[in-house]
């Protein structure tokens, strides 16, 4: 029979046990798998807060499984990156996809991981995610205890759930944890959901300019920069600006006013482009 330590919040290890590391191929897995929650978070948080942006000026992202066209800067996509291993990790010591593996994340000597252990774990996983996470398996292979750049920070381990110390929590320590991830994830859903709505407008404006998003108030103008909204009016799911912005096309520099008017057309399409002008005016001599 495999002799297994029970951790509590009081007293120490009675038995020691080495856990199961030879599990690769279900952390190859579990990583896959994490790609689908991660990647509905990242969708979401971009068609929210993202501006569209070039598509020239787009490439992959390690570790970040979806790219759009409609995207935050990356800084804020490796945050969410962070926070989102980092919270699952500290407060149940596994992932969505590492449970559906069968796997756990404990210290070096198997007892649980504390928040500090979670966070210095995976705030270097944009580096173990490099080419796909290929350099994270790398050094897992090369590693005698299969750890990844993060674990030999962290002194933690990736091992099998069922080989692991079992560590026991009080039923209102583990209902406390679900039901403050579960408040987490309510509140920022309902944040989410409100800028859409209330802060998301200017931004749809911003995008405009975009040659990747045409508008007619924009197109063939040229490079278009400081773009200044006016303050926005409000009336029955419709937002307007009065604007202005410089054009510079063919040597020669505009200035530029206008309006725009958008129309909300629900949490799936969101706001659209319904109506709008802009007339421009030369502001410089053609440059040579």
């Amino acid at each position: 029979m495999r002799n297994i330590s029970v951790f509590t919040s009081h007293d120490s290890p009675q038995m020691v046990v080495s856990p199961n590391i030879n599990v690769m191929g279900r952390r190859v897995i579990a990583t896959l798998l994490d790609f689908i929650p991660f990647g509905i978070l990242i969708v979401l948080v971009d068609s929210t807060f993202g501006i569209n942006q070039y598509l020239a000026s787009l490439s992959p992202l390690p570790g970040i499984p979806y790219a759009s066209s409609t995207a935050v800067a990356w800084p804020w996509l490796y945050l969410m990156m962070i926070t989102y291993y980092t919270a699952q990790e500290a407060l149940f010591s596994t992932t969505i996809g590492k449970s559906l593996m069968g796997l756990k994340v404990v210290r070096d000597d198997g007892s649980p991981i504390t928040f500090k252990n979670a966070l210095v774990r995976n705030i270097v996983r944009p580096i173990d995610a490099i080419w796909s996470y290929l350099l994270g398996w790398i050094l897992a292979l090369c590693s005698s205890r299969h750890r990844r750049l993060g674990d030999h920070l962290a002194g933690t381990l990736v091992a099998s759930a069922d080989s692991v110390p079992m560590f026991s929590l009080r039923r209102s320590s583990l209902w406390l944890r679900v039901g403050t991830l579960a408040i987490l994830c309510t509140c920022f859903i309902a944040f989410c959901l409100s800028f859409d709505y209330y802060g998301r407008p200017s931004l749809v404006v911003h995008s405009l300019t975009n040659v990747n998003a045409p508008s007619p108030i924009f197109t063939k103008r040229g490079t278009i920069t400081d773009l200044t909204l006016s303050q926005p009016i409000w009336k029955d799911n419709t937002v307007s600006y009065a604007f202005t912005f410089y054009a510079y096309r063919s040597g020669v520099m505009s200035n530029c006013s206008g309006n725009i008017t958008l129309t909300w057309s629900g949490f799936l399409s969101g706001w659209g482009e319904s109506s709008g002008d802009a007339v421009c005016n030369p502001a410089a001599a053609s440059l040579k």
